[in-house]
């Protein structure tokens, strides 16, 4: 399954084929028809960092971004696909999955397209969840490729000793080096449970599917 970078009002993104493209378009369509922000409002898409009144530099508001595991899923295969080449496997891709339906709670939960829970310093656009927390600002992508191609290079680049499990398919050894990598603050047998439920699950659902 093929993926070409295309350009929509300056910004890339992917046009996935196959039937899993063509969800993904579908998803991306129904996405364009949401009305609108006001204007002066920041928000996921615009990228500006814009604050909002009363907002801090730099901050967005929180923005619920969900989208169909199903979608979410096979986007992520693609992305870790296209980053891994040759060495790509499908337990690489479900792994990678199962981790951002973790942080995610299966994509239910996910905002402003951060499809990791991934933080910043500040330097981006950033948001906070909950708007009680004041201490992890995390990061706003504009769209669910750049969200997706965001996370899927965050952990192969910074967390190369997770490569080694994802591709071999070991959820525990991968929620450890997320942990030893200072991924999360949970405790690790935790972590490792809801992982290796998850992975399990995408396995057995979409283990078949070639990429």
């Amino acid at each position: 399954m093929a993926a070409q970078t295309k350009r929509d009002n300056g910004y890339p993104y992917l046009i996935l084929f196959g039937a899993a493209g063509l969800g993904f378009l579908w998803y991306r369509s129904r996405q364009r028809s949401v009305k609108p922000p006001l204007p002066g409002s920041a928000h996921p898409g615009s990228g500006t960092g814009e604050p909002a009144h009363g907002r801090a530099p730099g901050q967005v508001p929180r923005v619920l971004t969900a989208m169909p595991p199903s979608t979410a899923v096979e986007l992520i295969r693609l992305l870790t696909a296209s980053e891994l080449g040759r060495e790509y496997t499908n337990e690489a891709g479900l792994m990678l999955a199962a981790h951002s339906a973790l942080e995610t709670g299966n994509w239910q939960s996910m905002y402003n397209y951060n499809f990791g829970n991934v933080t910043t310093g500040g330097s981006r656009p950033w948001f906070l969840n909950p708007e009680s927390d004041t201490i992890h600002k995390y990061i706003d992508e504009r769209n669910p490729e750049e969200g997706a191609m965001a996370f899927v290079r965050l952990i192969l680049r910074k967390y190369q000793p997770c490569v080694y499990a994802a591709k071999v398919g070991d959820p525990a050894l991968y929620a450890r080096k997320l942990k030893e990598g200072g991924y999360y603050e949970a405790p690790v047998e935790q972590y490792t449970a809801t992982l290796t439920k998850l992975y399990s699950t995408f396995v057995t659902k979409y283990g078949w599917k070639p990429v």
